[in-house]
């Protein structure tokens, strides 16, 4: 994985796991995201 070499040379102990572990999780877990909505006015 591209990101845990450079969490080593900054010897930062961070795990980074992969993605097929994350979709895995997702499926597990249910999580919702709520997001602001913001008026466009054009001028």
């Amino acid at each position: 994985m591209f990101i845990q070499p450079i969490f080593k040379f900054i010897q930062l102990s961070l795990l980074c796991f992969h993605y097929s572990c994350i979709s895995k999780r997702t499926k597990i877990v249910n999580v919702a995201f709520k997001t602001k909505t913001q008026e466009i006015t054009r001028t």
